[in-house]
């Protein structure tokens, strides 16, 4: 594992579990002190933090992974509990502290997005993305072709809506439920994409955190900033999801 993440083929978040503003500064920051210390431990640079299924988090929140080392925050969105903070998905933004320093936000799309867009074999179902193709389980050859015909889809709507960096990133996890496993069968099922989409000019890389984040900070397009609170669904009880309760 250690390996692993020396070379940069894996790398960890800087957060634990998805926990709500239920949890104060005190114990988010002795969970967040751990982190510190495998980072040091191991010579680790750990500056990236990733969560999913929650829009949102309080300004405590954000000010003690700050406070850790944490320059980048990852968020795969629950589409269906609450909207996109500024009404615009994969977006980035400069969230600014108290003290001035900012921590640079990627609100990405749904954090399964890529399992309907073929990089799992398990999904194609019609929980995001509406198609006329069947669901379930299905041959291999259709499953890549109708991939790849989504992902082009995706990403020519992404253009249309005004999405300006080169590097999109597309959640998936290794089956289509939470906390899901680790698939190994992804990275084939990406070389597969990749040869239907070559023509298109789109390629699909797996890529750790600080590669993102990186790879965003160099493109060095103008983001905005924005300050306060960012509540996330569970911060109103029943009230956020008033179709479930």
């Amino acid at each position: 594992f250690s390996k692993m993440v020396d070379k940069k083929i894996i790398s960890l978040s800087a957060s634990y579990l998805n926990i709500n503003e239920l949890a104060n500064s005190n114990l988010y920051g002795s969970v967040l002190d751990k982190v510190k210390a495998i980072a040091k431990d191991n010579k680790w640079k750990i500056n990236s933090a990733i969560t999913d299924d929650i829009n949102g988090f309080s300004l405590g929140y954000a000010m003690e992974l700050q406070k850790h080392g944490v320059d980048n925050i990852f968020f795969g969105l629950h589409t269906h509990h609450g909207m996109y903070p500024a009404f615009k998905k994969q977006n980035a933004f400069n969230w600014e502290m108290p003290n001035g320093k900012k921590l640079l936000v990627f609100v990405s799309e749904h954090y399964q997005v890529g399992n309907e867009l073929g990089l799992v074999d398990t999904a194609f179902g019609n929980y995001i993305i509406h198609s006329n193709f069947e669901e379930g389980y299905f041959d291999h050859k259709k499953q890549i072709k109708e991939g790849a015909k989504r992902i082009r889809a995706y990403v020519k709507q992404m253009e249309k809506d005004g999405y300006e960096f080169e590097n999109l990133p597309i959640s998936t996890l290794g089956e289509s439920i939470d906390n899901a496993p680790s698939n190994m069968d992804i990275p084939a099922r990406v070389e597969a994409l990749n040869k239907e989409l070559k023509a298109d000019g789109i390629t699909l890389e797996m890529q750790t955190l600080e590669g993102f984040f990186a790879n965003i900070r160099k493109e060095n397009k103008k983001i905005e900033t924005y300050k306060g609170d960012w509540p996330d669904w569970w911060s109103d009880g029943n009230a956020s999801t008033p179709q479930d309760t």
